[in-house]
């Protein structure tokens, strides 16, 4: 039987042609989107794949577990492209933070005996000379070189207890417990520290160091804190770090604004308070109080936010940290030293000099209060205080058993 012509002039042998092309066509459509679907499940696995293994490295560089994240660091390159922006950025980081946490002469922290080594800091080097003292907490001396009457140097010297280097021993408080530090942690963030009184003294010029100590030696004493506690801050591994702002607390409860410690304290505190108020949504482990603070405002929500820090830090808010405080102290560390101590932000300044800060004080807590109130506004504030409440906090660096003769030492001596 013969087909009949189709009007348009279309034959069988046509219709044959285009019948067989059109099946092709939904061949190759068909293949390209099983060919897709087939890729994207790819990148769904890669993705799961390297989700999994960020968790796993964030866990073991939060804890510093360095040999789990040595073991991770192959796997958490290649995988890093499969990550947000903003993770790979801080894994990246993470990972060329090694030779900081741990550098060659850390072994030598723990020297029984004196020992000058290489120092690495703020990406400068410079010597320290270092005297074991297994009573002391930390602390930094001067001894000065003088030649035909005539001073030379100034060289310090600093010192920490090296038996808790490396120590498993539990550190004593609320905020030790919520945290499990240890006093390992808690001489580590010592020993950055008294290493950064040493860099500062190094940076100075012997007979600047030498008119400071003995005409300014309030003023330099909390200059010195200042940055020895940004050093400790910057340099401290991510269990560690933290110790810096909690164990400035206990000076903060009594209050003393003549303690070089408890300006410097309240300096640091300021700089990283303006930052969290100011992005909020970049540090979800930090809490707010429902209201905003009576009295000091600065001092009371410092208290408030150091003692209710949550303990799921993140590896991203760990590494903003780390480059916030670096960025500030090469925008701003010089600065400070010649406005000898005074701290000026974006609305807002503070004087770490009392004599300072007094006309700066009001445009402080103008400012403070409407930040809280912006915050308690959007309900990114607590609308309940968190179960361990304000009171929680971490003890000085000595073991229960010190604390505990120290306590009733001073019983006694009342008697």
């Amino acid at each position: 039987m013969k087909l009949a012509k189709f009007s348009g002039g279309f034959n069988q042998k046509k219709w044959l042609s285009i019948s067989i092309f059109v099946c092709g066509l939904l061949l190759c459509i068909a293949g390209e989107s099983w060919g897709q679907s087939r890729n994207n499940a790819k990148l769904e696995e890669r993705k799961v794949e390297a989700r999994k293994v960020f968790e796993e490295f964030e866990t073991a560089y939060l804890t510093n577990d360095w040999k789990k994240v040595g073991e991770l660091k192959g796997k958490m390159r290649g995988l890093s492209k499969y990550l947000k922006p903003n993770e790979k950025q801080a894994v990246l980081k993470a990972m060329s933070y090694d030779k900081i946490f741990r550098p060659n002469w850390w072994k030598k922290a723990a020297n029984s005996t004196p020992v000058s080594f290489k120092v690495s800091m703020w990406e400068r080097n410079f010597t320290a000379n270092y005297v074991p003292d297994e009573q002391v907490v930390g602390k930094q001396m001067y001894l000065s070189r003088v030649q035909n009457g005539q001073l030379k140097e100034i060289i310090p010297v600093v010192s920490w207890r090296p038996q808790y280097i490396g120590s498993k021993t539990p550190a004593v408080g609320g905020l030790a417990v919520k945290h499990k530090l240890t006093m390992g942690d808690y001489v580590e963030v010592i020993v950055r520290h008294e290493l950064g009184h040493n860099y500062i003294t190094n940076q100075l010029p012997a007979k600047g160091v030498l008119e400071l100590l003995q005409r300014h030696s309030w003023t330099f004493s909390v200059l010195q804190e200042f940055y020895a506690d940004l050093t400790a801050l910057r340099h401290s591994t991510p269990k560690a770090m933290r110790i810096v702002c909690w164990a400035r607390l206990n000076e903060m409860d009594l209050g003393n604004h003549q303690i070089p410690h408890m300006r410097a304290s309240m300096g640091i505190g300021f700089v990283l308070l303006h930052e969290f108020l100011s992005h909020p949504d970049k540090w979800p482990s930090i809490h707010f109080p429902k209201e905003v603070p009576d009295g000091d405002v600065l001092l009371n929500t410092l208290k408030y936010v150091y003692s209710h820090w949550d303990k799921e830090w993140t590896l991203i808010e760990d590494i903003q940290l780390r480059e916030y405080i670096s960025k500030y102290i090469r925008a701003n560390g010089q600065k400070v030293f010649k406005a000898r101590g005074t701290i000026k932000m974006k609305g807002a300044s503070f004087g770490m000099l009392l004599a300072n800060d007094r006309e700066l004080k009001e445009t402080r807590e103008k400012w403070l209060r409407k930040q809280l109130e912006k915050i308690i506004k959007s309900e990114r504030a607590d609308d309940e205080v968190p179960d361990e409440g304000q009171v929680m906090r971490l003890m000085p660096p000595y073991e229960a058993s010190e604390l505990e003769r120290m306590r009733r030492e001073a019983l006694s001596k009342k008697k």
